[in-house]
């Protein structure tokens, strides 16, 4: 869901590992402006637990969108 802090196209979106630097390729599928978007991750690998930290940023209102076509 949409937080205030996000760009209202969700382009500022953006995936790490848990080391909170190596980017994850992500994919938009589809948004409502200012409200929600749904966001495919590619994890990178998944421990024999069967989870996987991931990170999301968001804030940044120059980024330009990452989300793989």
């Amino acid at each position: 869901l949409y937080d205030s802090d996000m760009q209202a196209d969700f382009d500022d979106l953006r995936f790490t590992t848990s080391d909170g630097v190596t980017l994850i390729s992500h994919f938009v599928a589809s948004t409502t402006l200012s409200n929600r978007a749904e966001v495919w991750v590619k994890v990178p690998t998944l421990p024999a637990s069967d989870t996987a930290t991931i990170y999301m940023y968001y804030g940044n209102a120059t980024a330009s969108s990452t989300s793989s076509s």
